[in-house]
């Protein structure tokens, strides 16, 4: 059966023609989705619809104009050409973002007399979510600036990167294509599931050879079979990432002028970020990776996008949990406490260990009396569903 699906609405004085042609049975119904695309219709002021021949199904319609339909696969393709410039979508997406800090409370900062703040990057966005929103904003923009239509990246079956980019794709029209580390699973882990809803395209490689991933030769390789594609790193860390997660030291985090600066580190990336923001605060690492390799990625960050040196960099080594993904029971029942006592949610990969290892070393007098402490949670919720049975909400 081939049937074709017409829109065409006036939208902030810009016309959009949206149209395509496709082919397959369509498996889902559309009646749940229409008071969601009326709404949206409503909310932005459209009075000239037309439709035609529309038995497919609009799942989801972003304020960008973009519009999916749903195949007997499940699979989801754009159906469309917009008129309006994908660069300016994403600029103004990411145009006078900030994230509140608030204050924490608790009898141990009273003790200890020090005062404590968390910085919420995990509210920047619902799917790109905290310093992965950061670190794409530039690379998104070149990658629009370059008429890439294809992100390439890599990653874990738990990776938030992977989750971010499959979103990000997804948001913007771009199609994405998932690097993803060791054999394909009999069952899809729920960040991989969220990625594939998304329509990213994945290839499973041996964990031998996602060893290559930073090799030149080996993104070479993936490039000569993806000429439209445009390559971010893993974890999304390379110098337009750190531009972007420079950005957070905004107006406020400024005005809070804090003592010491304190964030998870997975690839390096948010630490060489705030490095090259030049803040004079202590700057405070806490590795979520087994061994003490980190300072050194660190320094090789700063070092290829010319940055100065460090002199006020801290790393923490002691609070992985047992490496990447790691939990332990003592670090969850910490996770449900903080939870509980300040009504934020955390993520046990990364930032749940990092505020652990604050809380720790505030015990341990590491911090002077005075001290202003400003943690930093870089979202990842999403990885949350990976321990789901042994995570009870409590906010």
């Amino acid at each position: 059966m081939k049937e074709e699906a017409i829109l065409s609405f006036p939208v902030d004085k810009a016309r959009l023609k949206l149209g395509g042609v496709f082919t397959g049975e369509p498996k889902c119904n559309l009646r749940p989705f229409l008071s969601k695309i009326l709404t949206y219709f409503e909310l932005m002021q459209i009075t000239q619809i037309e439709l035609g021949l529309v038995s497919a199904v609009f799942d989801t319609l972003y304020d960008l104009g973009i519009l999916y339909i749903c195949f007997n696969n499940n699979a989801k393709t754009t159906i469309f050409q917009m008129t309006t410039s994908p660069l300016n979508s994403i600029s103004e997406f990411f145009s006078n973002v900030t994230s509140p800090i608030q204050e924490l409370h608790a009898p141990l900062f009273e003790n200890k007399k020090v005062k404590v703040f968390l910085k919420r990057e995990d509210l920047l966005d619902p799917e790109v979510s905290g310093n992965k929103f950061r670190k794409l904003k530039h690379n998104l923009i070149e990658a629009a600036n370059l008429q890439k239509s294809t992100l390439l990246t890599f990653g874990g079956a738990w990776s938030n990167h992977i989750a971010a980019v499959a979103a990000a794709g997804s948001k913007f029209g771009f199609q994405t294509i998932g690097i993803i580390r060791g054999e394909e699973p009999d069952s899809y882990s729920e960040t991989l599931k969220y990625a594939s809803q998304q329509g990213m395209h994945f290839h499973f490689v041996s964990r031998t050879e996602y060893r290559e991933r930073s090799n030149a030769a080996y993104q070479a390789s993936w490039m000569e079979r993806y000429p439209e594609a445009f390559l971010i790193p893993e974890g999304g860390t390379n110098c337009q990432a750190i531009q972007g997660v420079s950005e957070m030291v905004d107006a406020e985090f400024l005005a809070l002028n804090p003592t010491h600066t304190c964030f998870a580190s997975g690839t390096g990336g948010t630490t060489a970020s705030l490095i090259a923001s030049g803040i004079q605060s202590q700057i405070l690492s806490f590795p979520v990776l087994k061994g003490d390799f980190m300072e050194k990625e660190i320094l090789k960050i700063v070092e290829s996008c010319s940055i100065k040196p460090p002199q006020n960099l801290q790393v923490q080594n002691a609070y992985h949990f047992g490496g990447y993904a790691k939990v332990t029971d003592e670090l969850f029942e910490f996770m449900s406490s903080f939870e509980k006592e300040h009504r934020v949610l955390l993520d046990p990969v990364y930032t749940a260990k990092m505020i652990y290892g604050v809380f720790d070393l505030i015990k341990k007098d590491h911090f002077p009396k005075g001290s202003k402490i400003l943690m930093i949670h870089t979202g990842g919720l999403q990885g949350r569903a990976g321990f789901a049975d042994r995570l009870k909400p409590k906010v």
